[in-house]
């Protein structure tokens, strides 16, 4: 007697196609605010995490309509899009190893990861028989990269202190004399600045004081 298979339900296929690509498209724009949260709001990233959000929405749209099949849209999008996020970390590792030019580098990680996907992709169309337990590892993944991210960004806050209020008193302006004679003075507000670690790194300049 042949058995019925039973269909999933719309929970069922979410879950299975859109948290882990959703996971992994947040995560990198967390890691990213949390690294620069004194100098924006929660308010300058919100356009980029709907942007994210939507971009990998349309991405495993997309493969669910040419796989016919959520699971396999989420086995595809989960690699692209965390290969997406991470390219420009590989291209600099992968610059540093081989001393190849940032064009150049970017050129080969291309093809090799363009074939790897094109690969895997082929691969997942035409079936795995562990399909569940990759699916599972890539939410697991996810998860934890989410979860980095999130934790990294509540400590850098908490740390600029802003779950304790403003605590900075008002500093009193003493107005000179007009009738003095005083040197000009050129106030420089610097529209960016770097961080103390890329300032060491890139040009070894020690910004701890």
């Amino acid at each position: 007697m042949k058995s019925i298979e039973k269909q999933p339900s719309f929970w069922g296929s979410f879950s299975q196609a859109f948290i882990a690509p959703l996971l992994l498209s947040l995560g990198p724009i967390l890691q990213l605010y949390s690294i620069n949260a004194a100098e924006l709001g929660f308010a300058d990233v919100a356009r980029s995490l709907l942007v994210s959000a939507s971009f990998a929405v349309l991405v495993v749209a997309a493969l669910w309509l040419v796989l016919r099949d959520p699971l396999k849209a989420n086995l595809v999008a989960s690699p692209f899009l965390l290969i997406f996020y991470l390219f420009g970390d590989l291209s600099n590792w992968l610059q540093a190893q081989t001393g190849m030019g940032p064009v150049r580098t970017d050129y080969v990680l291309l093809a090799v990861v363009a074939l790897v996907l094109l690969v895997w992709g082929w691969r997942v169309s035409r079936g795995l028989k562990s399909a569940r337990t990759v699916n599972m590892y890539f939410l697991l993944l996810s998860a934890l990269l989410f979860l980095n991210s999130a934790g990294g960004l509540i400590v850098n806050l908490a740390r600029d202190g802003a779950f304790a209020g403003s605590t900075r008193t008002p500093v009193e302006v003493n107005q000179a004399s007009a009738g003095l004679d005083r040197p000009d003075v050129y106030y420089i507000i610097l529209d960016g600045y770097g961080r103390q670690d890329i300032l060491q790194e890139l040009y070894k300049f020690d910004n701890s004081e």
